[in-house]
C-alpha cells in the first residue's frame, strides 16, 4: 500500500475507512484490555463497531481497479484490500480471498443504510454479508481509492491516520511461511 510516496506492507490487509476506524480505535481501547481479561478481546471489535457506525460520515469514493474498472460510489463506508479471508476481530470480509491466487480480493460497502449495515455485520463473522446489496467483492492485482475527504487507513489493523488517497497493489515476490500444528 502507499500513499503520498510511502509505502507500507501487508499481509492480510489495507483498509480505509470504517474498518480503518475501528482498528484504530480497538488499538487504543480499554475495551479490549477488559475484554482480554475474560478472553473475550474479539468483542471489543464489535463494541467499537457500533460506536463508530453512529458517529462516522460516508464518504463519495472513485475506485479504479488495473481490470479496466472505475466505480464512483456515493456514501462509502470502507474499502478493503484483502489477501486473507478474515480481517480484525475474525470478520469474513472476503469470503473467497485467498493469498495464493495471485489476487487481491475488494470489498467495497456504500450506498445503504447505517441500520442496514447494523444488521449485517454479525453475518460478517461467516461471509453472509456478501450477498446483500450495497456490499461487493472484485478481485485485482492494485488499485486506487480517492475520496472526497479523508478518512482513517489501516495495513493489517496498524493505523496509518487520515488520507484522502491509496494505492494497493500486490508485489511480485511471495513470502513463503512454514506453519506447523
Amino acid at each position: 500500500m502507499s500513499r503520498k510516496e510511502k509505502q507500507r506492507r501487508f499481509a492480510v490487509s489495507a483498509g480505509i475507512g470504517f474498518d480503518a476506524a475501528v482498528c484504530h480505535e480497538v488499538c487504543l481501547s480499554k475495551w479490549k484490555r477488559i475484554l482480554n481479561v475474560f478472553h473475550l478481546g474479539k468483542l471489543s471489535y464489535a463494541v467499537v463497531a457500533l460506536r463508530r457506525l453512529i458517529k462516522d460520515p460516508t464518504v463519495r469514493a472513485r475506485i479504479c481497479l488495473d481490470t479496466g474498472e472505475e466505480m464512483v460510489c456515493d456514501r462509502t463506508y470502507f474499502i478493503a484490500g484483502m489477501n486473507q479471508k478474515y480481517e480484525g476481530g475474525g470478520f469474513r470480509f472476503c469470503p473467497q480471498a485467498s493469498a495464493q491466487d495471485g489476487k487481491l480480493d475488494v470489498i467495497i460497502v456504500e450506498g445503504i443504510s447505517k441500520w442496514k449495515i447494523l444488521c449485517l455485520l454479525p453475518t460478517a463473522f461467516w461471509g453472509g454479508h456478501v450477498r446483500f446489496k450495497g456490499v461487493s467483492v472484485r478481485q485485482c492485482k492494485s488499485m486506487e481509492v480517492h475520496l472526497e475527504s479523508p478518512l482513517p487507513i489501516h495495513t493489517d489493523g496498524e493505523p496509518v491516520f487520515l488520507r484522502d488517497e491509496m494505492k494497493v497493489c500486490l508485489m511480485p515476490d511471495k513470502i513463503r511461511v512454514i506453519a506447523g500444528c
